[in-house]
């Protein structure tokens, strides 16, 4: 890489693993070290001077997500995520001034599956040979949120590394060149815009809003189904094991007399499934076979086509969905039951929104316990699916089909 700035398109095609992402500064073998970069500082006489300064990691400045550029830059880094608004700015030696921490101290840029997300990452200033790996800290095991056990250092948690090589300095028009002598910007007109600068006028986009014109939510449900006929314990050395003399009945286990026994339980989880949430709060199951109940602008008017969609993730993990047709809003994340998400303590929102959360967005992250509110104009009448991301859960009941329009129009009659 030419120490210059360079646009990083990054997108999580993995069959289930999600991603936590950081650019660390390492030596050969991958150990963290420290190197000194070289900026430059405009003096009030209009002087230009040299300065270094240590650094670890670098930034990652999130211009976009899946449906379009973000209207803010947010700078992310392990711990931090700083929306580039206000006192939060970029300093000439990189580092960002008044940042604000991430939702939890090891969150750096997580990405669910098919989840995509637009880049900057400045190298300018790094000697020449200098290494930058980036690492994976998301778990191995299935994600739930933070904190958890980061993956393998030696395996998965190594995705890509980079390294400084100032002889293809200047193969970028966009490349900032700069005179030997007086430090100063030879190619202002081409050099690359500063990260900060990178701001998008909203009304532009839509003003990154959705005008809900359906006044009642649809409550939608994630699920994890329970064996009907498995029950399990764990023994003293933490095995799971089966007790074939015991059924499930509503959630328990009992024996041929009736009797709960006090620690087995059904098997789970059985199947991960998609469904629908009363007025209770109590979910019920829809299968891919099952009569659509998920139908927008039913009566085909178009006047009803904008909704809010809360969705219950009733599972111990944490589910990327994704909406076909749609690029919608995040409105926020709550706890099942009432309380903050556990992305609200410290993100640069209490509503549970991630500070990258900001643009357009096809996919989402859901977190075990909580309801994820999105919003979406459903403006195309016709037949498509709403699923969950990680391929084996879409390709085994997680994904319904939902309908924009009429039943018997715009969607096949007999699957209603």
């Amino acid at each position: 890489m030419a120490p210059a700035q360079y646009r990083f398109r990054l997108l999580n095609g993995s069959n289930s693993r999600f991603l936590n992402l950081a650019l660390k500064v390492t030596d050969g073998a991958g150990n963290p070290v420290a190197a000194m970069r070289t900026f430059y500082k405009t003096r009030p006489n209009g002087k230009i001077v040299k300065r270094q300064f240590g650094i670890d990691e670098l930034n990652m400045f999130q211009i976009g997500s899946e449906q379009s550029l973000s209207p803010t830059v947010t700078a992310v880094r392990t711990g931090f995520a700083t929306r580039l608004t206000g006192t939060s700015t970029v300093r000439p030696n990189g580092t960002v001034a008044k940042r604000k921490r991430a939702a939890n101290p090891q969150q750096a840029l997580l990405m669910g599956l098919a989840e995509r997300a637009d880049v900057i990452v400045d190298f300018r200033g790094l000697p020449n040979g200098t290494i930058i790996t980036m690492t994976n800290t998301a778990p191995d095991a299935p994600f739930g949120g933070f904190p958890d056990i980061p993956a393998d250092p030696t395996t998965t948690g190594q995705v890509m590394r980079f390294v400084v090589n100032d002889t293809l300095l200047g193969l970028s028009p966009t490349d900032e060149l700069r005179d030997p002598i007086t430090n100063a910007i030879i190619n202002p007109l081409a050099a690359a815009t500063e990260v900060q600068n990178l701001v998008i006028d909203p009304l532009a986009l839509g003003n990154f809003s959705v005008a809900v014109t359906n006044p009642v939510p649809r409550e939608l449900a994630l699920i994890e189904e329970e064996s009907a006929l498995i029950c399990v314990d764990v023994d003293l050395a933490g095995n799971v094991v089966q007790l074939p003399a015991l059924t499930p009945v509503a959630g328990a286990c009992a024996d041929a007399g009736g009797n709960i026994h006090p620690t087995a339980l059904p098997f789970a989880p059985k199947a991960a499934v998609l469904g629908t949430v009363d007025p209770a709060g109590v979910a019920a199951v829809t299968l891919w076979s099952d009569p659509i109940v998920t139908n927008v602008n039913a009566d085909g008017s178009g006047a009803q086509t904008a909704e809010q969609w809360n969705l219950w993730n009733f599972t111990v993990d944490g589910h990327p969905i994704h909406v076909h047709l749609v690029k919608f809003k995040v409105l926020g994340r709550s706890a099942i039951g009432g309380g903050p998400s556990v992305v609200s303590d410290r993100t640069n929102s209490n509503l549970g929104v991630q500070a990258w959360e900001d643009g357009w967005k096809d996919t989402v992250i859901t977190y075990p316990g909580e309801i994820t509110s999105i919003a979406a104009n459903f403006d195309i009448n016709g037949l498509y699916v709403w699923h969950c991301h990680i391929v084996e859960h879409e390709d085994n009941e997680m994904m319904v089909p939902m309908c924009v329009g009429t039943a018997g129009v715009d969607c096949p009659a007999q699957l209603f």
